[in-house]
């Protein structure tokens, strides 16, 4: 549902709804959206820009292997 309202797909697109959809399912564990509320997080998409939430569940996406926010979290560490 998140990615749904982020993107506008069958629903208004809508940043804070998306990312109360992927608060949601990643605090039950769901490494896509943990990385997705981590990118919300460094974007400020529907939520305030913050690098240590971000950084946060960027990190616990990275440690269930997922790839895409292991590949970020070695470039905010590089300063990128």
């Amino acid at each position: 549902m998140g990615c749904a309202y982020r993107d506008g797909e069958g629903v208004p697109k809508d940043q804070k709804e998306a990312v109360q959809w992927f608060r949601l399912a990643a605090r039950q564990g769901n490494d896509e959206a943990q990385h997705n509320l981590g990118e919300a997080c460094l974007k400020g998409e529907g939520v305030r820009k913050n690098r240590a939430q971000a950084e946060k569940w960027l990190r616990k996406a990275a440690e269930q292997g997922h790839k895409k926010a292991h590949k970020q979290l070695k470039s905010l560490a590089a300063g990128k």
